[in-house]
């Protein structure tokens, strides 16, 4: 959970700097780490996905224990 926190905030902060940057040269390197950095929140996103959907299958034996599923979907 940590690690996702730090990119998201790294994304927030590039993708700013980037967005400003825009009407001049964009070096190569900030927009390389902002694509690698979005494409690492996504895997730990879905990676904390499936380990949630499994735990919660293994422990409950259903999704629909809870509201939880709702307000997630939502």
């Amino acid at each position: 959970m940590g690690a996702v926190l730090l990119i998201y905030m790294t994304q927030a902060i590039s993708g700013l700097w980037l967005r400003s940057r825009r009407v001049h040269r964009i070096k190569p390197l900030i927009r390389t780490g902002h694509l690698w950095g979005g494409w690492s929140l996504v895997a730990l996103v879905l990676l904390l996905l499936g380990i949630g959907i499994v735990g919660t299958l293994g422990h409950f034996g259903s999704l629909g224990h809870s509201a939880h599923l709702g307000f997630g979907l939502l």
